[in-house]
């Protein structure tokens, strides 16, 4: 597609022109995904198309609010502007320097994740969209001293394991010894392998169990027709 048609090619780093012309990023996404996962476009190339749609998308947003009805005018245009500038932010803290396009190197590392486990791709949808936000929508409901009492620790956490990981892999010798791999933790704790085992036993003790069905039922129809042709 980038060989067929060179204009194409030329535009993939314009957001400025995509913004308006890509104005639903949920179809521009499933349109494009597909072309990375054969090979068609990078996804270096898809990063910027994605922002661009996302930023594309507030304009309907914009739209919508400049139809309500006057005294509902400011709010609709408020939230279409919340809507417009966070797009437009996460622009600018995401893309304009290599060094910080931090989604590209997550994403690379979760679809390499998801290639050696199959099912991690639906344990991150039922952990991101589902329990997650359920957790975080939970905590708020019980106040903001709940919600700090627990977010600080688990980001604190986050962190300080962000962090050791970091320095093992460019800086070992500032960490002290036992720091310097996380070998002295349980298997489960560091690898999804103890995790993949148990979904194995469990997906080919279910993938045993249907064949060896079928073959009882082969085996009683060949029975019951043998008995029919030996009755006659």
């Amino acid at each position: 597609m980038l060989k067929i048609c060179p204009v194409w090619h030329s535009l993939s780093d314009d957001l400025s022109t995509f913004y308006f012309l890509v104005q639903s990023s949920s179809v521009f996404t499933s349109a494009i995904t597909p072309l990375i996962g054969i090979g068609v476009i990078s996804i270096e190339r898809a990063y910027p198309l994605t922002l661009g749609s996302n930023l594309g998308t507030t304009t309907t947003a914009t739209l919508a609010a400049l139809a309500s009805p006057g005294d509902k005018l400011a709010a609709a245009t408020q939230v279409a502007l919340c809507h417009f500038f966070f797009n437009l932010f996460g622009i600018l803290l995401w893309y304009p320097i290599p060094a910080i396009r931090l989604p590209i190197r997550m994403a690379c590392a979760l679809g390499n994740r998801t290639a050696r486990y199959r099912w991690f791709a639906v344990l991150y949808l039922l952990l991101c969209f589902l329990l997650l936000p359920s957790l975080v929508f939970a905590l708020s409901m019980a106040g903001w001293k709940v919600m700090t009492g627990i977010a600080v620790p688990v980001l604190i956490v986050i962190i300080s394991v962000a962090t050791v990981n970091i320095l093992q892999a460019h800086r070992p010798d500032c960490l002290p010894l036992r720091l310097q791999n996380w070998d002295f933790l349980p298997a489960w704790m560091i690898s999804l392998q103890p995790l993949d085992n148990l979904i194995t036993r469990v997906t080919l003790w279910c993938r045993q169990g249907m064949p060896r069905t079928i073959l009882e039922q082969n085996n009683c129809s060949l029975c019951k027709l043998h008995g029919l042709l030996l009755y006659r």
